[in-house]
C-alpha cells in the first residue's frame, strides 16, 4: 500500500477505536464487537477499502475531517454525510475488487455513524 493510504488507513483505524471507545460500556454492541475480535477486523477491512480509495477520495476525506473541527454543529452532519457517502462506495469498491468485507454490516452502520 502506498504511503498515502497507509496514513488513511492509520488515522480511520484510530477513528473507529475512538468511535468504539466512546459507546456507552453498557452497550450491547460492546459485547458482540467483543465477541468477532473487532480490531483486526476492522484493521483488516479498513485496509482494503483504503486500497481502493482513489488519491482524489483521500485528499476529499482529509479536507473533510478537518473542517469538521472548525465548522457549525449544523454543517458538521453535512460533512459526515459526505464523509459516510465516500466511505460506503469505497466498501462497496472494496467488496467488489477483495470479496465480502468481514465486518457484520449492522457494525460496518454504527462506525459509519461514529
Amino acid at each position: 500500500m502506498n504511503p498515502l493510504r497507509q496514513k488513511l488507513a492509520s488515522f480511520l483505524i484510530d477513528a473507529a477505536k475512538r468511535g468504539i471507545d466512546s459507546l456507552d460500556p453498557g452497550s450491547p454492541h460492546i459485547e458482540e464487537l467483543k465477541k468477532i475480535d473487532a480490531d483486526n477486523i476492522i484493521r483488516e477491512d479498513i485496509n482494503k477499502i483504503c486500497e481502493t480509495v482513489s488519491i482524489a477520495e483521500i485528499a476529499k476525506i482529509f479536507s473533510l475531517s478537518a473542517r469538521l473541527q472548525t465548522v457549525s454543529k449544523e454543517k458538521r452532519g453535512v460533512i459526515k454525510d459526505e464523509l459516510k457517502r465516500i466511505a460506503q462506495d469505497a466498501a462497496v469498491r472494496a467488496e467488489s475488487k477483495f470479496g465480502r468485507l468481514k465486518t457484520p454490516e449492522r457494525y460496518r452502520r454504527l462506525l459509519w455513524e461514529v
